[in-house]
């Protein structure tokens, strides 16, 4: 094999690698993207469901409130009805 041989042969394999070189990068910077977008929607997923349970409990808070308010007001009618006229 001469020397020029080698040469075209070495250069080619060099080719090679800077392409596998190039496809590996690529491959590993769309999967970087990818898990990028994946925790982008994990934490909107997680603040979405953060938001709902403080809605869901601000809501019962107020309806226990407002049931607390009523059956103080039952309680002040059934005293009322219940006292001595």
């Amino acid at each position: 094999m001469s020397m020029k041989e080698v040469s075209r042969q070495i250069a080619e394999l060099s080719s090679q690698f800077k392409k596998l070189d190039k496809k590996f990068d690529e491959g590993f910077n769309a999967s970087k993207v990818r898990d990028e977008e994946l925790m982008g929607l994990m934490k909107f997923g997680l603040e979405a469901r953060e938001a709902l349970r403080e809605s869901v409990d601000s809501r019962f808070d107020e309806a226990d409130r407002k049931h607390n308010e009523q059956i103080g007001l039952l309680k002040d009618v059934a005293r009322h009805l219940s006292s001595p006229k």
